[in-house]
């Protein structure tokens, strides 16, 4: 190899490194993990979270800098999955409005014994507790690491 390409290779491959460490250190990869639809939207409001996580707890190093990440993609998946859980339960207190409205009177879901399926809809039957109670438990499992991180620092 002639000595102007190995010097051209280093060279880019430093460009390179220095891109990765911008794109860790700036929160760009901890956004990448929880992006549903890569929007700027999205990604804005997840680099507002990390921001505030950052400066609150003031990491000394990499390795508290990684547990921010962590902290600030849990508390974007618990919005995620509380925005799904206060949609499912809004929608079906709508539904069941509309079904008490022209019914006049609430009636069960009836459940064809062939293969579970709603005669109105036509869908598959997910009670709506067990829905939102999926939902729910997704929000609770997300925030976790908070709970620990805030433990380890005396908080």
């Amino acid at each position: 190899m002639p000595p102007n390409e190995g010097k051209a290779a280093l060279a880019a491959w430093r460009r390179i490194e220095a891109e990765a460490h911008a794109e860790l250190s700036s929160g760009h990869q901890a956004a990448l993990a929880v992006e549903r639809e890569s929007k700027p939207w999205e990604r804005a409001r997840f680099l507002a979270i990390l921001e505030a996580f950052v400066d609150e707890w003031q990491p000394r190093g990499g390795i508290e800098l990684a547990l921010i990440d962590q902290m600030a993609q849990a508390h974007a998946s618990y919005l995620v999955w509380m925005e799904r859980l206060r949609m499912q339960s809004a929608s079906e207190g709508r539904a069941e409005a509309y079904n008490l409205k022209r019914d006049g009177c609430w009636q069960p879901s009836r459940v064809d014994k062939a293969g579970g399926w709603t005669r109105r809809h036509r869908w598959p039957i997910v009670s709506t507790r067990s829905s939102c109670g999926h939902s729910e438990g997704f929000a609770t499992c997300a925030a976790t690491p908070r709970r620990w991180w805030c433990k380890m620092r005396g908080r």
